[in-house]
């Protein structure tokens, strides 16, 4: 919905945005504030660029002068963007090849990246047909698969890599359909229900650990 909308909707907005305004130079997200202990360009992988969240995602961080890693199939398509994003911000913008259902090349495809991002956005997701779904099981799991199976996949190749590292930033978008099960997107709900409990798991697992950059929170899962 719009900030107007929401504005209108949720009588909490305005104490919202006097929250955040109040916490200028800490990181916010989930109920989970902590220091940034840096402030960084590093680069940022946006995977599933060709939506229209994820070249909005790529503009905003562009903005702020990190570079970009657009990841799709068929990442050509994405010359436009990848033009404009790099005249208009000045950042380094490459494109990479990703398909989210191939698991087996998701280790490749973060070794081939020309460096490893500081920062991940996930905004992989289709949303099928319910109908078609519902008759055809094959194209149940691949909208599934699409929405669960292949991000958590490539998050958790990411999520070593960063441990590793000791520095990185996990987000994926998930969505509200995975709150409660609805006959008319169950199977897409479904999906996104377990990439929710995904994205949360890892998210406890690496609140352990001490990373020693973290301009944002770490694994964050947002939903739209």
């Amino acid at each position: 919905m719009s900030a107007a909308t929401l504005a209108a909707s949720d009588p909490r907005t305005q104490g919202f945005r006097n929250l955040r305004q109040s916490l200028s130079g800490q990181a916010f997200s989930l109920g989970t504030i902590r220091k940034a202990r840096s402030v960084t360009t590093g680069p940022v992988l946006i995977i599933g660029a060709a939506s229209d969240i994820g070249r909005a995602t790529a503009h905003a961080f562009a903005a702020k002068g990190h570079a970009i890693q657009l990841a799709a199939r068929n990442s050509a398509r994405l010359g436009a963007d990848q033009a404009d994003i790099s005249v208009r911000y000045g950042v380094s913008v490459t494109l990479h090849d990703f398909d989210a259902l191939a698991t087996d090349t998701h280790a490749d495809f973060v070794a081939s990246l020309p460096e490893l991002p500081h920062v991940a956005v996930s905004v992989v997701g289709v949303l099928g047909d319910q109908a078609e779904n519902e008759q055809d099981i094959a194209a149940a799991v691949a909208v599934m698969r699409a929405n669960y199976e292949g991000p958590a996949s490539l998050l958790a190749v990411l999520a070593n890599r960063f441990e590793t590292r000791g520095s990185g930033t996990l987000v994926g978008i998930s969505s509200v359909a995975g709150i409660r099960g609805r006959a008319s997107n169950y199977v897409y709900g479904s999906a996104k229900a377990g990439f929710t409990a995904f994205l949360s798991g890892l998210r406890n697992r690496l609140a352990k650990k001490e990373f020693t950059w973290s301009p944002y929170s770490p694994v964050s899962s947002i939903h739209r």
